[in-house]
């Protein structure tokens, strides 16, 4: 799960997307809604069981215009 806080669940706020990468390829993301509230944005656990022991990129990404900004993004996990 990503969160705004490390040590809990909290939602995050991208503007616009985030992308979990490996070796350049995408495994994961996520485009922002940035009319509504911050969602708490969760990343499937098959993915990131395939990507266990593996080294991974969180990339902030620009769709809509030349702006990208973000709340403090942290990779917790929660337990099943």
């Amino acid at each position: 799960m990503l969160s705004s806080k490390p040590d809990e669940v909290s939602p995050v706020l991208i503007d616009d997307a985030v992308a979990i990468v490996n070796s350049g390829v995408d495994y994961f993301t996520y485009l922002f809604d940035l009319g509504g509230n911050p969602p708490l944005v969760e990343i499937p656990y098959d993915i990131m069981n395939q990507l266990t022991g593996q080294a991974i990129t969180v990339e902030y990404r620009d769709v809509f215009a030349d702006v990208v900004s973000a709340t403090s993004v942290w990779l917790i996990c929660e337990p099943k």
